[in-house]
């Protein structure tokens, strides 16, 4: 059977062909541009199409697109005229799930990622029989981890309704937010969406400590940094770079564990895949082993190199709780830092202006690039310059090179520099500092 993926330079896209082909489907794609992704695939022998054409579908037995497709795509069209099945990147994503005993979900606003892979890697270390789909690169498994079909653990997006798509068995929320007001309208429509996913769940993991998530009405399992069956006990900072932290089961001390220094929402991260594994009675040398060995993910405070000798850091923090966050880690210490950030989408920025403003005024040096429209049309209300305009000490530039040159020029000045976006940012900067392309 041929399997093509329109829009396979995805991360989750990218990670479903690679299943696919490991079970003997003829999988092909395409995707606008080349990317580290699509090489990695050809070197996995998925056809890659550059541009999306219509002869590209043919002799094709399923299409599989992602939500960022548009409806008019030519190659998606050109399936549905010639009544080639067609599928959603999530409707293949639960068609896959169903195929293991158990499914572990992980949603929520922020940080599932992250959650997701120390997830990955606890089951690893306990040499658990699972496949791992990850909605990122985790800097040792990638987006995908095999190693059997009992347990499927999985990302959950809910862009675009995509989390009504998925059934676990263990479903975890971490938080929610007002993101993706343009799909959902509201928060009390976003709210109810992932409520909805919970209750699929025949055993439910929520963050106890976040606003939207408390009065979540079913039975579950909670935690939170100070309260919920899963919480912090001792709490000792045993150097600039390291802290140690207990981690209580219930009132029960489980184990202590040495991290890196790192903000409440990494430890909250962290106490999410605890609750997971205790759920699935993983002995707690093999959770203590994976959190303290977790080399992370890319684009999650990830060091890129150097530029006039400051040290650069890229992170993935695109919504103004994420940045809020991610900041307030990083401007205690007294450090000088200079802040990069291109907003993701005209309707997330438009949306959720003062709640940026918010978020990053307090950044005494800030420089703001052009907004990343992904699949939207330019709205100005939703422009970086309109961001820029309301915050009086941002520089706007809508010229990389200019916007390079200034951070080369003004790096001397500052003990770091911090790039943030979900954008082609990202990209810019790695291909500048490392000389070659992501």
């Amino acid at each position: 059977m041929k399997i093509h993926f329109i829009g396979i330079g995805g991360v989750s896209t990218s990670a479903l062909a690679k299943y696919l082909v490991g079970k003997g489907f003829i999988v092909s794609g395409s995707d606008k541009a080349r990317s580290f992704i699509t090489n990695e695939l050809e070197k996995k022998n998925i056809k890659i199409y550059y541009g999306h054409k219509r002869q590209n579908c043919i002799g094709t037995d399923i299409v599989i697109y992602n939500s960022a497709i548009a409806k008019d795509n030519e190659e998606l069209q050109f399936a549905i005229q010639n009544n080639i099945p067609t599928y959603s990147r999530a409707e293949i994503l639960y068609l896959i799930s169903k195929k293991f005993n158990e499914n572990i979900g992980v949603a929520g606003s922020h940080g599932k990622t992250t959650v997701t892979a120390l997830i990955a890697h606890i089951l690893k270390a306990a040499s658990c029989q699972f496949s791992a789909h990850i909605g990122g690169f985790d800097n040792e498994l990638g987006n995908l981890y095999q190693s059997g079909d009992k347990i499927f653990l999985s990302e959950v997006c809910e862009f675009e309704h995509n989390i009504d798509k998925f059934s676990p068995n263990i479903a975890v929320c971490l938080n929610i937010d007002n993101d993706h007001l343009n799909c959902y309208g509201n928060i009390n429509n976003i709210i109810q969406a992932f409520y909805n996913y919970l209750d699929k769940g025949d055993k439910r993991i929520v963050c106890i400590e976040d606003e939207n998530l408390k009065n979540y009405p079913k039975e579950k399992i909670t935690f939170g940094l100070k309260q919920g069956d899963y919480h912090v006990g001792n709490f000792e900072k045993k150097n600039k770079n390291t802290k140690k932290i207990t981690i209580v089961e219930y009132k029960t001390p489980l184990f202590s564990v040495e991290i890196g220094d790192c903000g409440e929402y990494y430890i909250l991260n962290i106490l999410a895949a605890v609750a997971v594994a205790k759920t699935l009675k993983i002995d707690n040398c093999y959770v203590k082993n994976a959190i303290e060995n977790f080399s992370g993910i890319k684009r999650r405070n990830e060091f890129l190199g150097t530029i006039n000798g400051c040290k650069v850091f890229a992170d993935y923090a695109h919504h103004p709780s994420e940045i809020k966050s991610y900041l307030s880690s990083i401007l205690t210490n007294r450090q000088r830092i200079l802040v990069v950030f291109q907003p993701h989408t005209y309707s997330r920025t438009k949306l959720l202006l003062n709640d940026f403003i918010c978020a990053l005024q307090g950044c005494d040096n800030l420089f703001l690039y052009k907004t990343y429209a992904a699949r939207e049309e330019f709205d100005e209300n939703g422009s970086s310059y309109r961001l820029a305009e309301s915050l009086n000490k941002a520089e706007y530039f809508d010229d990389f090179s200019l916007l390079y040159d200034k951070v080369a020029t003004q790096a001397s000045r500052f003990d770091k520099i911090i790039v943030l976006g979900a954008g082609d940012i990202y990209d810019k900067f790695y291909e500048k500092i490392k000389g070659a392309k992501v």
